[in-house]
């Protein structure tokens, strides 16, 4: 999901989400507006895993088709082979199941969103 500390409020996207709304509006590349701070992105999904969608995300991000937004991997893995494996898809940082809002607001003042 995304985080706005705009409207301090969350909102569940598929990774699609980016790619589409640049086709939709014909937004050109450096002209993307996004109000979104962060991505949370839960590394074991069905269809396409949080380590494929981050990659697509971190590549649209080197190419400016969007703003640069930290991708906050949320994952069980604590083993040092997870957390590279979220440092290699383009993950900024890494919250650990069981996730509970203190650690979420720790974690997005590391990243220095709030």
């Amino acid at each position: 999901f995304f985080f706005s500390s705009r409207r301090r409020h969350t909102r569940f996207l598929p990774v699609s989400w980016a790619r589409r709304c640049v086709q939709e509006t014909g937004i050109q590349k450096n002209e993307c507006q996004c109000f979104y701070k962060a991505i949370f992105m839960d590394c074991e999904m069905p269809v396409m895993n949080g380590f494929e969608a981050a990659k697509i995300l971190t590549q649209m991000m080197v190419e400016k088709i969007i703003p640069i937004i930290p991708i906050i991997a949320c994952t069980a893995n604590v083993l040092e082979e997870g957390i590279d494996k979220c440092k290699d898809s383009g993950m900024s940082i890494q919250l650990f199941k069981p996730v509970s809002i203190n650690k979420i607001e720790e974690t997005l003042k590391l990243i220095q969103i709030i």
